[in-house]
This record gives C-alpha cells, sequence and structure tokens, in this order.
C-alpha cells in the first residue's frame, strides 16, 4: 500500500516536472528578445539606489565574516571589509567593519609580529573607530581589550537564555516567546543573539496565525539584518506567503482531506530549492538516523513538491510511535541538523496515505493543521 502511493506521487512528479520545464523553456525564449529583460534590474532612482548599496554593503561584509570566522583567511576578509569602506563613505555596517579590520590587525601584530608597510595597522583604524564614533561599543572594545573577555562570557550567558526561549517555541508557548523576544529587542541593544530574536519572534506570531502580523514582523527581519542568515529564512517566507496571496482562486487549506492511521509512516520535510543544497541536507539526515536512530533500511529520498519546494522523504518506520519518536529527535537536535531543523522549514510524520494526497494537493498547510491536532495534541 505504502509502495504504490509513493509510486504514485513519483509519476506525478515527473509529469509535472516536464510541463513546468516547457513552460518556463516558453517564458524565457519570450523574456530574452525584449530589452528591458537587461535592464529591469537596475536602479532607476535614489531610493533604488540606496537600496541596491545597502545590499552590496551587507554582501560584503558577511563577504568578509565568512572569510574571517568560518575559512579563518584573514587576507581575502581584510580585502572584503577594505573593499566595503573603498565603495561606500557610510553605510550600516561601516562602524562593524572597521572593528574587525582592527582586530584583524591586532591579531597579526601579536601573533605574527606584523608591521604593516603602509602604516593600516590596529592603530590606524582604532584612531578612526576613536574618532568617527566614540560612544560605540567597538570603540569601547578598542580603549579597553580586557572588555572582549567579560564579552565573551556574556555572549554565552546570552546563548543560554535564547536557547531556553527556543525551547518555549517548540513547546508552542507563543506568547511567552513573543513576550521574552520583546524585551530582548526593547532592553538589550547589544544582545548578540539579537536577529534570531526577531525572528523566533517573527515565527511565534505565525504561530498565532494573524496573517498580517506575520507578514510585517518577518519583513522587519529582513530590513533590519540584511545579508544574515535570519533575514534570509524571513524572505523565503514572505516569498511563501507572496505565492499564497497571488493565487485567490486556490481553496483554503483544509485538514478534512485527511485521515488518522496507525500503521506505516514516512517522515517529510519540506524544503525551498533557494538557498539549499538537497544532496547536503539528505547527507546530515542519513548521519543523524545512523547517530541516534539507528533505524535499519531507511531509505532517504527527495522529489518537486511544486516548482520552488521539494520534499525529503524518510521511509518508512513501521508505525506512527516510531514516527513521532524520531520527530522528536529531529526537532530537539541543535548539533547534526543545524541549519535544518532551525529554519522553519514544514516537518511532520506522514501516513503514506494522506503523503499521496498532501503531493496531489500540495496542500502544505492543510496537512500541517491536521497533523498539529491529531500528532502534537493541538499543543
Amino acid at each position: 500500500k505504502g509502495g504504490s502511493a509513493l509510486a504514485e506521487s513519483l509519476e506525478a512528479e515527473g509529469e509535472e516536472t516536464l510541463e513546468q520545464d516547457e513552460r518556463d523553456k516558453e517564458k524565457g525564449n519570450e523574456e530574452w528578445r525584449n530589452p528591458d529583460f537587461y535592464t529591469k534590474d537596475i536602479p532607476r532612482d535614489e531610493a533604488a539606489l540606496e537600496a541596491s548599496n545597502e545590499k552590496v554593503c551587507g554582501a560584503l561584509y558577511v563577504s568578509g565574516m565568512i572569510y574571517k570566522e568560518q575559512l579563518k583567511d584573514k587576507d581575502n576578509a581584510t580585502e572584503s571589509f577594505e573593499n566595503l569602506h573603498s565603495r561606500f563613505d557610510q553605510c550600516r555596517y561601516t562602524p562593524e567593519a572597521f572593528y574587525q579590520l582592527y582586530r584583524i590587525y591586532k591579531e597579526k601584530e601579536e601573533a605574527e609580529n606584523f608591521f604593516s608597510m603602509d602604516g593600516k595597522g590596529s592603530q590606524y583604524y582604532a584612531d578612526i573607530i576613536l574618532e568617527r564614533y566614540p560612544t560605540s561599543e567597538f570603540a569601547r572594545l578598542v580603549r579597553d581589550p580586557n572588555v572582549l573577555q567579560a564579552d565573551d562570557v556574556r555572549k554565552a550567558a546570552e546563548e543560554l537564555e535564547y536557547k531556553e526561549v527556543y525551547k518555549q517555541f517548540r513547546q508552542y508557548a507563543y506568547s511567552a516567546v513573543i513576550g521574552a523576544a520583546d524585551n530582548v529587542i526593547a532592553n538589550e541593544p547589544n544582545n548578540h543573539f539579537r536577529p534570531k530574536y526577531y525572528l523566533l519572534r517573527a515565527m511565534a506570531i505565525g504561530g498565532n496565525r494573524n496573517v498580517g502580523l506575520f507578514r510585517a514582523a518577518l519583513t522587519e527581519v529582513a530590513s533590519s539584518f540584511p545579508g544574515t542568515d535570519e533575514a534570509k529564512a524571513a524572505e523565503e517566507l514572505l516569498a511563501i506567503l507572496d505565492r499564497s496571496a497571488e493565487q485567490p482562486g486556490k481553496p483554503a487549506p483544509s485538514s478534512s482531506a485527511y485521515k488518522s492511521e496507525q500503521g506505516q509512516h514516512y517522515f517529510a520535510i519540506i524544503v525551498p530549492n533557494a538557498g539549499n543544497d538537497i544532496n547536503v541536507i539528505k547527507g546530515k539526515l542519513a548521519d543523524f538516523n545512523t547517530t541516534f536512530f539507528r533505524q535499519p533500511g531507511m531509505q532517504i529520498t527527495n522529489s518537486f513538491l511544486d516548482a520552488d519546494h521539494q520534499v525529503i522523504l524518510l521511509t518508512f518506520f513501521d508505525t506512527k510511535a516510531k514516527a513521532m519518536e524520531f520527530y522528536s529527535l529531529f526537532r530537539g537536535n541543535k548539533d547534526v541538523l543545524a541549519g535544518i531543523n532551525d529554519k522553519g522549514h514544514p516537518a511532520f510524520a506522514i501516513s503514506p496515505d494522506n503523503y499521496s494526497t498532501l503531493y496531489k494537493n500540495k496542500d502544505v498547510e492543510g496537512y500541517a493543521a491536521f497533523f498539529s491536532k491529531n500528532y502534537l495534541g493541538g499543543q
């Protein structure tokens, strides 16, 4: 029974993918002949130019931080931050970029006995920070390097506090999450996890099913923290809301199309195509299963749910209870599944028959409501 449902879904996927490819090909052939196609993204007024510059500024800062913190490549990090300063007299990330250059040169001078031939060492950037931003947090850190150690202690404490609020979110205590996030946003401007609180607050508002407030909160995340993972997640969720709004004739999601079953189950996660490497996600899920669940014979497949999303399917679990045990472990893991289970992607246990219905109707919201009521107890 489960096999036939899966085969039916895969067959439907193949037909829809071919049809979509043909539509995309026709659309592409029409667009490239139009001269406006090549100029549509060029900023045409002051506001558009400012928005474009903000994106470039954010991208240069993020690339510099990736080189510095993740790749440990100080030279390319320096180039990114200096490029930011050469292109923009002042933008959102100018003070932070000056401070990162100060830190890079300070570490090189202390560890490598480095001497800058052009005079642009740590003192050069320290002087800029103290002159331009004398009351900033960066100036405070330059004046008193010992503050860095205290800052690390504060960051560790803030991380523990954030994890507690995130735990409340996983327990569907949305009002408590919104209250805690509002408190941090209003009273802790230097909290290291401030972007995460903004996004968690937005997700809690979404959990309360107020679409208008949800959209406003996501927009605030995207505009307040450009270039960050949190902004990217908010933009993806806004795109989903936009697509739903563009389909007024589409019937409202309904949980009545699904039925309760106790036997064989799958585990599914719906992932946007944009910004995700599906093979990496499948590999992490395989490692997670091997390490924490050890379900023998687990198969992990992926297929297109629609033009913008794929469904990653783990098959199969003998019972609903086994699938829910896996779901609980999936939601609680913060190590192997970082970047997967903390992005707000829909994920649930689902019977083969219900999966077949979901795949045909593309009704993720309807099944999510059914899952919440019948699997999570409507908490």
